[in-house]
């Protein structure tokens, strides 16, 4: 009796078309998420607040020490920094800023004054802020552009433990708070998820076909 060893699993005419109509698939996929990015481009701003107590209380020193500004005692300064950025793929710029009204940034804390405005990379420009004339405690960020992939700063001098507040005006413009890394959030969008969905889809094809 002779014994034929059957041909491997991947040359089977099964295997070849259900790798066929996979690659395919994956192509398909491919050219239409290219052309979705590229008609449609992420519009997508994210915010954060970070504080810095400039004086802590201590046992030895109630009493003794005061910090003072323009001549006024303060009982609890800090410096807060807000940091706006756009990680999408698109300037967000003036003409997004509904009506022409600016971002509200309220710390329920009066400001005493704006210390410094930076922009992240260097060569950007971030947009103009200022304390309010109405409500003392609240930052305006004026309408501007902001630049895909920088970072605006703002810090801020103010007495009193803040509570965080903030209200844009921004149109068709993703808002959220927290700012992950640069790198880390595109690779896991951009090319980790994609690649797992196509990963996927060729198992489930594959699986089909052999189960």
């Amino acid at each position: 009796m002779q014994v034929v060893a059957a041909d491997p699993f991947y040359r089977s005419p099964t295997f070849m078309a259900a790798a066929a109509v996979a690659a395919t698939l994956i192509i398909g996929l491919g050219t239409m998420w290219a052309t979705l990015r590229a008609t449609n481009p992420k519009r997508s701003v994210r915010y954060t607040f970070e504080e810095t107590r400039l004086v802590h209380p201590h046992d030895q020193t109630d009493g003794s020490l005061e910090i003072r500004w323009a001549g006024t005692v303060l009982g609890d300064p800090r410096v807060v920094r807000v940091r706006i950025r756009n990680n999408g793929r698109r300037d967000v710029g003036t003409a997004d800023f509904d009506g022409g009204r600016p971002i509200e940034v309220g710390f329920r804390a009066p400001i005493l004054d704006v210390l410094s405005t930076e922009s992240s990379p260097p060569t950007s420009h971030a947009p103009s802020a200022d304390r309010s004339d109405v409500h003392a405690d609240r930052l305006l960020i004026k309408p501007g552009r902001i630049g895909r992939d920088t970072e605006a700063t703002y810090s801020v001098l103010v007495d009193g433990e803040p509570a965080f507040e903030f209200r844009h005006p921004l149109m068709n413009v993703r808002v959220s708070k927290g700012i992950p890394p640069n790198l880390t959030a595109r690779m896991l969008n951009e090319v980790v998820y994609p690649l797992a969905g196509a990963c996927f889809a060729l198992f489930v094809i594959l699986f089909g076909a052999f189960s």
